[in-house]
């Protein structure tokens, strides 16, 4: 290799080179002075109504108003459940009451079972007849029966009187 020369004269300009690959973006540089202010702008066209708006806080409570005109009477409702029992109340002043008045007497009552023959009693000492097993004197002996009642009791059972009057004696 040898010695550098002089340089040569300028050559002719080129035709114009590809565009190049775009580069990284710089950093941003500090923030500039605010500007004067311009002038107003033109009036814009009016725009279209907007949603409504959210419903606001509610207001102070206002006074109450004058009274209603009273309503007419409600229906009836249904009755409730009876109450727990109350607690008894103190005697009165005049303590139990007078004895009441006795009742009406009641009907007779139904004919009962026939109870148990009973022990042979003690002779009479008038007795113008034998007595028979049913401890009543022997029928046609002076004695007469007394006629069936309506009511529907053995005659058995009843008293038997002598007949009145004259009597037949054997």
């Amino acid at each position: 290799m040898g010695i550098f020369g002089p340089p040569g004269p300028p050559g002719i300009k080129g035709e114009r080179g590809y565009q190049g690959i775009k580069g990284e973006m710089g950093r941003p540089g500090s923030k500039g002075e605010q500007g004067p202010m311009g002038l107003p702008g033109a009036m814009g066209l009016v725009g279209k109504a907007g949603p409504p708006g959210k419903d606001g806080l509610p207001g102070l409570t206002g006074p109450p108003g004058p009274s209603g005109p009273k309503g007419d009477k409600g229906d009836r409702g249904i009755s409730g459940e009876p109450g727990p029992m109350g607690v008894p109340g103190p005697v009165g002043p005049q303590g139990k009451g007078d004895k009441g008045d006795q009742g009406v007497r009641g009907k007779r009552g139904k004919k009962g079972v026939k109870g148990e023959k009973g022990e042979q009693g003690i002779p009479g000492l008038d007795a113008p007849c034998p007595m028979g097993p049913d401890g009543l004197p022997l029928p046609g002996c002076g004695w007469n029966l007394p006629p069936e009642s309506d009511d529907g009791m053995d005659p058995s059972l009843t008293p038997q009187q002598p007949p009145r009057g004259r009597q037949r004696r054997p």
